[in-house]
């Protein structure tokens, strides 16, 4: 186990470890001259504080990619790994449709608009929950088998699933965009024009954004006051305003096209002395 692990997550008896994303999908990996699909780089595997709150960097690890690898690789006990990496590749999918011919151009069903109330999906997402939840029992069994004895961090319940925080946000995020989706399209059921909903128009990426470059510009000040706030809004905003565009035709300003008349006109006849 990695010296910072704080979890030891196990399933069906079974270790998910992030070794596992180490040695496999990264050292292994990157031995191989030829590309087969993605390959994990080291700010995808060594991870610190901030990057580790990074969505795109989880979602290179958690794919239906990685878990393929796994399993051409033949590693021992690692199958739980490639479950859990392919249900929440799937959700991600689900949740993250940019356009209605997204689905077509990556041949992912998943990531077709939503416009019926009985979306499968609706139910592939609910599954997953169900998982969970027999994650949950399976853990909380093995607590009663532990009893008051002693725990160490390879026997600790409490190590062997996800957060509790992590678990109810997965819960509140499908629940909440199964609804929200729903309540628009049965709003706009007796329009003239079908509903029909991306799932990315809930993307709220350019909110977060924001409020990282904020973060970064306090640096190591976790506790800014509402005055420090509002001036650092202002700050980026001026800095924002004044910042040079670059011209994207070059650096002699904005070209235009040739004019052929000027060009096909006779020049004026030198006078020879």
């Amino acid at each position: 186990m990695t010296k910072w692990a704080t979890k030891r997550l196990q399933k069906n008896g079974q270790i998910i470890a992030w070794d596992t994303v180490i040695k496999i999908m990264y050292n292994l990996s990157r031995q191989n001259t030829l590309r087969k699909m993605y390959k994990l780089n080291q700010e995808d595997v060594l991870l610190n504080s901030y990057s580790m709150m990074r969505v795109p960097l989880a979602a290179h690890v958690l794919s239906r990619s990685k878990a393929h690898e796994i399993r051409v690789q033949k590693w021992s006990d690692c199958e739980e790994f490639a479950i859990f990496c392919e249900k929440v590749d799937d959700v991600f999918n689900m949740m993250n449709g940019r356009h209605p011919f997204q689905a077509t151009r990556t041949r992912n069903e998943l990531f077709e608009p939503y416009e019926s109330l009985d979306d499968p999906r609706f139910g592939e997402m609910k599954e997953f929950l169900t998982y969970l939840d027999g994650w949950r029992h399976e853990v909380a069994t093995q607590k009663l088998k532990l009893g008051k004895k002693k725990k160490t961090f390879e026997t600790d319940p409490a190590k062997m699933i996800l957060s509790d925080q992590t678990l109810e946000g997965w819960e509140r995020t499908i629940t909440g965009f199964e609804g929200a989706v729903k309540f628009i399209l049965d709003a706009g059921k007796n329009e003239e024009r079908k509903p029909s909903l991306n799932a990315q128009d809930f993307f709220q990426g350019y909110m977060e954004n924001f409020f990282s470059k904020l973060r970064g510009f306090f640096g190591g000040n976790r506790h800014p006051t509402l005055h420090q706030s509002v001036q650092a809004v202002t700050s980026m905003y001026t800095q924002s305003q004044l910042a040079f565009k670059a011209r994207k035709k070059g650096n002699t300003g904005v070209s235009r096209p040739l004019d052929f008349e000027a060009l096909s006109a006779p020049l004026p006849k030198k006078v020879m002395k």
